[in-house]
């Protein structure tokens, strides 16, 4: 909470006037540095989440939603075994660039209006732009691991990441286990930083935050389990 030092009320840690005298409590940020953003939520998350939450100009989210979505579709392809439906590199590029950029563009707002909505009905404040540009910042440092990870399994296991055929569990199992491993820490730590970012946003407290991100990352892994029933060939 922030005290109002003109008449000593409790205002919200998100208020820029005070509720009671009007008078001025802090500003808003004008934008976001997007290095300065990334580096932030991973020293102090809760700080930095509110300067997204107060930004006017939610800086980077659309770069953000179209990176996280091409992940995802990336993720998916390997996962499901889509090579040889996509017709290998050729179509996994066009698939991975085009039908991920829209699943970011698309499923973040998606997921945004979901939490704004279950935010609510659990008795917090939620506003869309705010709830998006925590979802897209969130990804920041998990999207870092994902693309090492990413490049470390083309070069090693090729087009068999996409058609199983053989399996890269055949070809390298201990260092395929490791780096899926990985992309299982990442995925935890972006639901732990969604966490702290839904508590700042939201205002709400215990594990009603908690709540959120799993709700959040429900709906994304629903989209992404999705994918696989898409027949692009």
């Amino acid at each position: 909470m922030i005290e109002c030092r003109v008449c000593g009320a409790a205002n919200s840690d998100l208020a820029l006037t005070c509720a009671k005298c009007k008078s001025f409590l802090q500003a808003k940020v004008e934008a976001l540095d997007l290095f300065a953003t990334a580096w932030g939520i991973i020293e102090s998350p809760a700080r930095t989440f509110k300067r997204v939450v107060l930004s006017r100009r939610k800086n980077y989210v659309v770069l953000l939603c179209v990176l996280m979505g091409m992940g995802a579709a990336f993720t998916a392809a390997s996962y499901h075994n889509l090579g040889p439906a996509l017709k290998g590199f050729p179509g996994l590029g066009g698939a991975v660039i085009v039908g991920g950029s829209a699943l970011g563009l698309l499923g973040v707002p998606l997921a945004a209006l979901v939490t704004v909505a279950t935010a609510r009905l659990l008795g917090g404040r939620a506003g869309f732009r705010a709830i998006t540009g925590v979802i897209a910042y969130a990804s920041v440092p998990v999207l870092s691991i994902l693309i090492a990870v990413v490049l470390i399994k083309l070069a090693i296991f090729g087009r068999y990441l996409f058609d199983h055929n053989p399996s890269p569990m055949v070809i390298a199992p201990g260092l395929y286990l490791v780096l899926t491993g990985l992309e299982g820490v990442a995925v935890l730590w972006s639901l732990g930083l969604l966490a702290v970012g839904m508590r700042v946003a939201t205002g709400l407290r215990g594990l009603r935050p908690i709540v959120l991100a799993l709700a959040t990352g429900s709906l994304a892994a629903g989209l992404m389990w999705a994918i696989r029933y898409v027949r692009l060939s």
